[in-house]
């Protein structure tokens, strides 16, 4: 029935082209009509009716006409909104900057990626010095399609600095094929390897461990049977020999570390995302066996290297905020603390047989500490700003440190420290059209519904008056441990200089403040998240940023669940909503991709006790028909393998269904593209200027 309605459908957009706007007092919008089929699911004697089950069936013909009429609807809503054009020049002259990443030093070489502005890909080069002279292109993902849209998403130098192994990806899609290059002339090896998915690449003599599953699923398939492999250089992939899978746990992911000496070989399996792991090791050079580490699957752990007859762990067993123990490799229950747990976070830990570097988060931005090898401290690394750094290399036996570091208000600059000088310096800063003695940044505390002081970054333009006028963007996500930090975005570059505020609260369920922070917003706490969220907005327009109709929530993946739960619980607090390739049916999402590796963050509808709060804030279980919701965009795109579109259909589908009045609810849904990694840059500006046409649009009827 659905399928005999395509013709009609088409008729109907092309006979609307010029859509009722929201001007037209008093007329709802006419949606590209969706068709609602009743089905229902029984949860421990619930009767849970839903009306878009349909939907989730993405190569269907129905859902493709759907997916098209939609992007059809959106598109015409777009090209009316003037702004439109010069939002897109605007967001082209931002991007156009010259950028590098931080240095990676193997064998006395320097690798890194660079971008001369608009390139869709970053090229991926070597350097005989750090000031780039000589830069070789070892990779350049621009040449491999014409549309941008295949990526580099993982790479990694073999011991002997012979070999390039490297992962790519085709349209934002999470599977990935391996191929390997010969360093000395630049050369492709035959190698290939296929069905690759969260994998890391661990070479070992004459190859390299890796993960992958036994086959390639659909955009919607469970993900199951991880398995780890070793492959040697020059053999087919079907000789690969099979090292670690467990068929008893189909729903675990499994993946390899080798030391930096070559000594150990170190087995990491996790049956959830941020759920803790189980560690085991070996010796490289056996053929079998693995010894125990932790199994508990409760805490998280990462093995740093090695340090004589110890292993060094860096963990947040009994330490939330997490510590870095040597463990002894003969009696691996006998750990002893090196660096100790302390009030800020231990974020990473670096170990270069010579200095530890670490880095750590003291309300949500970074601090650097150098140590020795006892854990004493040698030196502060003086940061030149509240911000973030990433990218942290520390080469083998070397005194040089390289990082990149950046702020709200500026892109990524490349700096040396060096740790017998304890001197920082500054290898490039790239321009940006933003000034950053325009603006300023602070982080206030407000509180929450429970009491609990919360810590928010607010940055805007220096001398605005708190007349409660200002549009205000409010960016969240609160989950997974995940800290979000301060860092530079180009379409926040542009909301800022056309004298927006933007806001970032560091919710719970994060890991900006540790395991603690994180648990206190998970499983059956997960509504404080939402209610830290609310108050965020509510704090902002108490005192004078912005009033509700100049407001905008914002969030990606966890954080589109975010802003799909707060404006189905607040929606007259908002104008505008925002959620990308969110998660929104938050009782199916475990049937999806690799969506059981969330359950241990959120909790189950297949438990009686998940499913009763899930239900409660499912965004799209609780859209109620005849409510006025903010107007609202949501994006997504057809390779998204990690989070199914198939929420971001639905969700779109009921909401335009129950909208009252005239706030549009649009979806635009990319295509060629996945999740958000490796997005090409002509992708990127085009999606940001949709989402800033639309959001101005409402702001400025």
């Amino acid at each position: 029935m659905i399928i005999n309605q395509k013709i009609f459908f088409k008729l109907f957009i092309i006979s609307n082209l010029l859509i009722y706007l929201t001007s037209c007092s008093g007329n709802k919008i006419t949606y590209p009509p969706t068709q609602r089929v009743y089905s229902a699911d029984t949860f421990f004697g619930k009767i849970v009716p839903e009306y878009y089950r349909w939907l989730e069936y993405d190569t269907a013909s129905a859902v493709q006409n759907w997916v098209e009429l939609q992007s059809s609807f959106t598109e015409s809503y777009l090209s009316g909104i003037p702004l439109r054009d010069s939002l897109r020049e605007e967001l082209t002259r931002y991007y156009n900057f010259p950028r590098r990443s931080s240095l990676y030093v193997h064998n006395g070489l320097f690798f890194s990626f660079r971008n001369d502005g608009l390139q869709n890909q970053s090229v991926f080069g070597i350097s005989s010095s750090e000031q780039d002279t000589n830069f070789q292109v070892l990779l350049d993902p621009n040449k491999l399609s014409k549309d941008g849209t295949i990526s580099l998403s993982g790479w990694s130098i073999s011991k002997n600095g012979k070999f390039l192994a490297y992962q790519l990806s085709e349209s934002g899609s999470d599977w990935n094929r391996i191929f390997v290059k010969k360093m000395t002339d630049n050369q492709q090896l035959t190698d290939t390897l296929q069905n690759v998915k969260f994998s890391d690449i661990a070479w070992y003599q004459n190859g390299f461990y890796y993960s992958r599953y036994p086959k390639r699923g659909g955009t919607f398939e469970k993900d199951q049977y991880h398995s780890l492999y070793y492959h040697e250089l020059g053999k087919s992939q079907s000789a690969d020999k099979l090292i670690f899978q467990d068929p008893s746990l189909p729903l675990e992911n499994v993946s390899a570390q080798v030391t930096q000496d070559e000594n150990w070989l170190v087995l990491y399996r996790s049956s959830g995302t941020s759920a803790g792991n189980a560690v085991f090791f070996r010796k490289s050079n056996e053929i079998t066996g693995f010894q125990a580490l932790d199994t508990n699957r409760v805490y998280e752990h990462s093995i740093i290297g090695s340090m004589g007859n110890y292993l060094l762990l860096h963990t947040n067993h009994n330490a939330p905020n997490y510590c870095l123990q040597k463990v002894p490799i003969n009696q691996p229950d006998k750990r002893i603390d090196l660096l100790s747990e302390k009030k800020d976070v231990l974020r990473q830990v670096l170990w270069n047989n010579r200095f530890l570097v670490t880095h750590y988060l003291v309300e949500a931005a970074s601090r650097l500490v150098v140590h020795d090898s006892s854990g004493g401290v040698l030196a502060e690394v003086s940061l030149p700003a509240l911000g973030t750094v990433s990218d942290i290399s520390l080469p083998k036996d070397s005194a040089q440190v390289y990082f990149a570091f950046t702020s709200f208000l500026y892109p990524a600059s490349i700096f040396r420290y060096d740790i017998l000088e304890k001197k920082l310096t500054l290898l490039y800063r790239p321009p940006t059209l933003l000034n950053p003695d325009s603006f300023e940044t602070k982080q206030i505390r407000y509180k929450s519904t429970d009491g609990i002081e919360v810590p928010m970054f607010i940055v805007h333009k220096r001398g605005i008056q708190l007349d409660g006028n200002h549009d205000c963007m409010l960016y969240g996500y609160g989950g997974f441990n995940i800290s979000i930090l301060p860092d530079y975005s180009v379409m926040r570059a542009v909301w800022l200089n056309r004298g927006g505020i933007f806001a970032l609260p560091s919710l719970r369920g994060g890991g900006e403040f540790g395991e603690s922070w994180h648990q206190a917003g998970m499983l059956l706490k997960k509504q404080q998240v939402f209610d830290d969220f609310i108050a965020a907005a509510e704090f902002l327009t108490r005192s004078g940023y912005t009033n509700s109709q100049r407001l905008v929530i914002s969030g990606r993946s966890n954080g589109g669940l975010l802003v799909g739960a707060c404006l189905t619980q607040r929606p007259d607090l908002y104008k505008v909503a925002l959620p990308a390739v969110g998660v929104l049916d938050m009782l199916r999402f475990q049937r999806f991709t690799i969506g059981w590796a969330w359950v241990s963050e959120y909790g189950s509808s297949e438990d009686s006790s998940a499913f009763q709060y899930l239900y409660k804030y499912s965004p799209l279980h609780n859209l109620k028909e005849g409510t006025v919701y903010p107007a609202t965009f949501i994006t997504t795109a057809d390779h998204d393998d990690r989070v199914a579109p198939a929420h971001s259909f639905k969700f779109a589908a009921e909401l335009q269904y129950c909208q009252k009045g005239n706030n549009p609810i649009l979806i635009r849904i990319d295509r060629a593209a996945g999740h958000g990694s490796g997005k090409p840059i002509h992708k990127r500006i085009a999606e940001e200027a949709d989402i800033l046409a639309f959001t101005y649009k409402q702001l400025y009827p």
